[in-house]
């Protein structure tokens, strides 16, 4: 494929002979890439073979940890304290503090559910969204230390928050190193 600049945009040809602009010589939606093309499953370099489990595995993954913050999240802006396990009565103004913060939970799932299709170039998105993770991790760690022990739910809940970006950022640093070297992802 060759570039052509048209307007401020790339123009490229892809090999079944359909031109793609590429506005700032970003990817388009229906795969071509400046200078590359995807190829058998959407690898996006030239020549790659299939999409390698490891690269399947940690979208799956990420689109899985999306879908559950967005869906939870929305529960939790929609519901409110009911939503909480054992949560029983609370005042107005902690209901209202939990719909605030549950609407931060949908914008990290959204962001995690944009990260899929390029998952190995998002490591900004991922890596940002695990750190919160881990600060909302802390802080059900010092609420259990302060306040008291919450429902078991919760606490396997706080178990899980610690361990996902202990997992998944190295995962996804594997995976883009790979995809970086031009060899797909074999973990």
């Amino acid at each position: 494929m060759r570039a052509k600049q048209r307007g401020g945009a790339d123009v490229v040809r892809r090999s079944d002979g359909r031109r793609v602009a590429l506005p700032f010589g970003l990817p388009d939606a229906v795969g071509a890439v400046r200078g590359r093309e995807r190829v058998d499953g959407g690898e996006g370099r030239p020549g790659a073979s299939p999409p390698a489990a490891g690269r399947r595995a940690l979208q799956t993954t990420v689109g899985l940890l999306g879908l559950v913050a967005v869906v939870f999240g929305t529960q939790t802006v929609l519901l409110g304290a009911r939503s909480v396990l054992g949560a029983g009565a609370v005042s107005a103004n902690l209901d209202n503090e939990l719909r605030f913060y549950a609407a931060w939970y949908v914008g990290a799932g959204l962001l995690l559910l944009r990260s899929v299709p390029r998952v190995e170039a998002a490591t900004t998105w991922i890596r940002g969204v695990a750190a919160v993770l881990l600060l909302a991790a802390s802080g059900r760690l010092l609420s259990l230390l302060t306040v008291g022990r919450p429902h078991p739910g919760q606490i396997a809940l706080m178990l899980v928050e610690f361990a996902i970006p202990l997992i998944l950022v190295p995962w996804q640093t594997v995976v883009a190193r790979r995809w970086r070297a031009g060899r797909p992802s074999t973990r």
